[in-house]
């Protein structure tokens, strides 16, 4: 009886892994996940210790001090921090976390996903794996990369649910990430010959504020260390892109951002308010996602855009529309901007409103669609005879994994 209910639970997780994996692209790990737990060194360990509510893996080590199970299925899957602990390559020999390839650490947080679906079933809510990995100490034998992007998915998945999550992978996490293509590095002598405007819109780098999840708007919190660094780095990256001129929102973490990117350039740069980032009034410095009820009215903006309401003394996302679509007008007819690159440093919701005009969608209730842009991402934006397109969105010019996403 318990080889059949083992058989059932693995077999299972192992479709669900499999569905969650195909809606993110990984289709060959889904195929191939936990195929392990199907040979007899982990199999009749499974069916002897087999509970139904927790792993029998858990029970094995009551009973025998270790899991030989465990042993066996951490050393033949790579979606397992395990699998990549090693000796540090310092001189000190000492075992410590290897930084994952990206998709493994994806696959990570799916089968975490899945295993509480199992495990919990009707009960389950989208915060369970993050409750699950804060009850444990798994984090601390991670490399910190892979700690921070497991984590970001973690807390994401819990304020914001899996659509929201899975599109976020999709777009951010696993597409492959490029320097400039060599259509952008010489745009500047096309742009003359074509009379074309590129716009190269960029959100802040990280802020203390970000990283505390705190709610910033019209506070003008500077960047943090962290933040210069993915501003030097996507400077890096953009430094064979000719640019003509540069609008910055005032706040001095878009501004720092704008002349870090800059470097040398001598060229002018703009302060212009209508790309500043929403007042949210009373509401800036609360803790997103906190419980008090301050907070939870301000949760609103995130998980229900369409039923927040804008304090007295904040702008509604309405008022920020208007303002940032007179910005995105003034560069669409200008005549002596036809043929010029123009960076534009911004912030996350007044970036989100530009792009969402540029798509065509105004609506309030779908305003977070397609996503918080992470910070120091790039989205390359072409107008020609007032015709508008994005070119190429989120572009990522960083090594690094940002730390934390769902903060303005």
């Amino acid at each position: 009886m318990k080889a059949l209910q083992h058989f059932s639970t693995i077999t299972k997780h192992k479709i669900l892994v499999m569905k969650e994996c195909f809606r993110v692209g990984l289709y060959r790990q889904g195929l191939l996940h936990d195929l392990s737990k199907y040979s007899p060194a982990e199999f009749f360990v499974g069916c002897r210790y087999y509970q139904g509510t927790r792993s029998p893996n858990n029970a094995e080590r009551e009973a025998r001090g270790y899991s030989s199970a465990w042993l066996h299925h951490k050393g033949r899957n790579r979606h397992h921090f395990e699998y990549w602990i090693d000796y540090s390559g310092d001189g000190e020999k000492t075992l410590t976390g290897m930084e994952m390839p990206v998709r493994y650490v994806v696959e990570m947080f799916l089968d975490r996903i899945a295993a509480s679906k199992v495990y919990k079933g009707s009960a389950y809510k989208d915060r369970d794996p993050l409750d699950y990995y804060l009850g444990g100490k798994a984090g601390d034998m991670m490399h910190p990369k892979t700690r921070a992007l497991l984590e970001k998915l973690l807390y994401m998945l819990a304020e914001q649910g899996e659509e929201r999550t899975y599109r976020y992978i999709r777009k951010y996490v696993l597409q492959r990430r490029r320097g400039p293509a060599s259509f952008l590095v010489d745009a500047g002598r096309r742009n003359r010959r074509e009379r074309i405007m590129r716009m190269y819109i960029v959100r802040h780098g990280e802020t203390d504020w970000n990283r505390m999840r705190r709610v910033q708007g019209h506070t003008d919190i500077a960047l943090n260390d962290y933040g210069r660094l993915l501003a030097r780095e996507t400077a890096e990256g953009m430094k064979g892109i000719h640019l003509d001129l540069c609008y910055t929102s005032p706040l001095s973490r878009a501004r720092e951002t704008a002349q870090i990117i800059l470097g040398d350039r001598q060229i002018p740069v703009y302060d212009d308010p209508r790309i500043e980032e929403i007042s949210f009034g009373r509401y800036e410095g609360l803790k997103i996602g906190g419980e008090d009820p301050q907070s939870r009215l301000f949760g609103r903006f995130f998980s229900d855009t369409g039923n927040y309401e804008a304090p007295d003394d904040a702008e509604t996302v309405e008022e920020l529309y208007g303002r940032t679509g007179a910005f995105l007008r003034e560069m669409q007819t200008r005549p002596d901007l036809r043929d010029k690159n123009i960076l534009v440093s911004t912030h996350g919701a007044a970036m989100t409103a530009l792009l969402n005009r540029i798509r065509g969608n105004l609506s309030v209730a779908d305003f977070w669609k397609d996503e918080v842009p992470p910070n120091c991402s790039v989205t390359i934006v072409r107008i020609e005879n007032g015709k508008t397109e994005i070119l190429e969105e989120g572009v990522i010019f960083y090594k690094e994994q940002v730390k934390k996403w769902k903060t303005v």
